[in-house]
């Protein structure tokens, strides 16, 4: 979905012509959120160690060396449940 797209809030298959404002990153802010890239497109599907036989402990450490903390954090349950009650319940 293009960051600058309408979302299905609550997946009813349509786009409200209601408007809604909501905190959804809990900044304190109600304005637009940010896009964020396209990690889908970025995935390596024809390398890395999969099927490759490696010692745990050497797993571990090659896991640890290719971590990278995500530009945003993902919602919380109770950010999800503040999303859930502003939107109109069918």
């Amino acid at each position: 979905m293009a960051a600058s797209g309408p979302i299905d809030w609550d997946q009813n298959g349509r786009i409200d012509a209601v408007r809604r404002r909501l905190d959804l990153n809990a900044d304190g802010a109600l304005n637009g959120l940010a896009g964020t890239p396209n990690e889908w497109s970025i995935l390596v599907f024809n390398g890395g160690s999969h099927g490759k036989q490696i010692e745990i402990a050497r797993l571990f450490t090659l896991a640890r060396s290719q971590y990278r903390k995500m530009p945003v954090p993902e919602l919380t349950e109770q950010q999800r449940s503040k999303i859930r009650q502003a939107l109109p319940q069918p």
